[in-house]
């Protein structure tokens, strides 16, 4: 769903599966434990980083290393 080296936001990855429900994706997303979901490649709308199961700080590392 989203291309390696792209960064998508919550937002738009809800609009992808035909949802309004970002704050829901967000939360799908942290909870994730599937390493084949990049989750650390989501952000929220104000291109802030969200949380990140592994700790904002690992999120910011693994954007990093996958863009």
């Amino acid at each position: 769903m989203i291309p390696e080296g792209k960064i998508s936001t919550y937002k738009e990855v809800a609009k992808a599966v035909n949802s309004v429900a970002y704050r829901a994706v967000g939360s799908a997303l942290r909870k994730n434990s599937n390493s084949e979901v990049p989750c650390h490649r989501v952000i929220n709308s104000s291109f802030e980083v969200g949380d990140f199961n592994k700790g904002k700080f690992q999120k910011i590392i693994f954007a990093k290393i996958s863009v």
